[in-house]
């Protein structure tokens, strides 16, 4: 960074320039805005600090010296710091209407994603809970199978059971029979043990 013309802007002043010239002649060295203000404000501290100031007596009042320049220089310097400092800023986060527009068009793009994942999430929603109830329904018919196969064997094994009882009583009486026989000298016929 530069240093600031201060003294350069206070011996303009000593020669009679006025601060629209002073501003000018400090344009064309290549001094930016910001740095001719803060050379413009320095030179008139130091000026009025120069200057003798008479300490007031008693109840005197004393008059200050005010700065002869006239101030359309300095709203010009001012609108030009302004207007600088606006296309760095604009430079830098681009047109604030555009960044409105596309921040705008984003949102709409993702409110539309948001809406389509709602709607698919009910659908996946809505599908689980169908399936759900169809295996609900499969399981209870397979329940109500179940039981009725139950009471299927249970009538069928029943009667079978006891036929094998019985079955089994017959071919176990001849084999007790012989061994009774053999003992007593008897002969029994099966029928005799029933």
């Amino acid at each position: 960074m530069r240093k600031i013309p201060v003294t350069l802007v206070m011996d303009l002043i000593d020669q009679g320039a006025n601060s629209a010239q002073i501003v000018r002649e400090l344009r064309e060295r290549g001094y930016s805005p910001a740095e001719i203000s803060d050379a413009i404000n320095q030179a008139k501290v130091k000026s009025a600090i120069s200057q003798d100031v008479p300490e007031p007596d008693g109840g005197e009042e004393v008059e200050l010296p005010q700065p002869q320049e006239g101030t359309e220089s300095f709203v010009e310097l001012a609108e030009e710091i302004i207007n600088e400092k606006w296309a760095n800023f604009k430079r830098k986060v681009g047109d604030i209407e555009d960044l409105k527009n596309n921040l705008d068009i984003n949102l709409e793009k993702l409110d539309r994603r948001m809406k389509k994942v709602e709607t698919s999430i009910k659908q996946l929603h809505s599908a689980a809970s169908e399936k759900f109830r169809e295996q609900e329904t499969r399981i209870k018919d397979t329940n109500t199978e179940i039981k009725a196969l139950k009471m299927t064997f249970s009538k069928v094994l029943e009667p079978l059971a006891t036929n094998v009882k019985i079955k089994s009583g017959i071919l176990t009486a001849p084999k007790k029979v012989i061994r009774d026989t053999k003992k007593k000298g008897k002969k029994k016929s099966i029928e005799d043990h029933f």
